[in-house]
């Protein structure tokens, strides 16, 4: 089967602390894949790793045989991720949120209203795009920030808790 994300040596440090040392792995295309470990083991820094939003010390990361130093963009626009805490702007609505991710990510501001419109009412958070983040339960923050990680249609999505 085909890689969708490779680990080669990978090592990552910060202030002399080794957060992941020579670590290698392989997922499979298609495959669903979970980290399992105690708190401070290093699970987030692999999401962050493979997603962009943090860059290696050591080794190699392979997106769909994309090197991650040579097309972190396009790496970036293959993927999803959503974070363990809340990353919406807390002076924006939902709904200008959700936008101001897919126009990130090139949509349209028509194929985003849309893609908002169907995915908040296939997801049941409708009634919420023009609340402010902090008028939102925990379960319908989570779902907001799961629609923004999506919301433009990525091969790979990571989630974080």
């Amino acid at each position: 089967m085909e890689a969708s994300i490779t680990f080669k040596s990978v090592a990552k440090k910060n202030n002399n602390n080794t957060l992941l040392a020579d670590l290698s792995f392989g997922v499979e295309k298609g495959t669903r894949f979970t980290l399992v470990g105690n708190n401070g083991s290093g699970k987030s820094i692999i999401l962050k790793l493979i997603s962009g939003i943090i860059s290696k010390d050591k080794g190699s990361i392979y997106v769909k045989g994309h090197d991650m130093n040579i097309r972190k963009n396009e790496i970036k626009s293959l993927i999803g991720y959503m974070p363990q805490e809340s990353d919406l702007d807390e002076s924006l609505s939902v709904f200008q949120n959700i936008l101001i991710s897919g126009r990130f990510f090139g949509l349209n501001n028509d194929e985003v209203s849309n893609r908002i419109n169907l995915l908040s009412k296939t997801l049941n958070f409708y009634k919420y795009l023009h609340s402010m983040p902090s008028e939102l339960s925990y379960g319908i923050l989570r779902v907001v920030m799961f629609c923004k990680s999506i919301i433009h249609n990525p091969e790979i999505i990571l989630l974080d808790e």
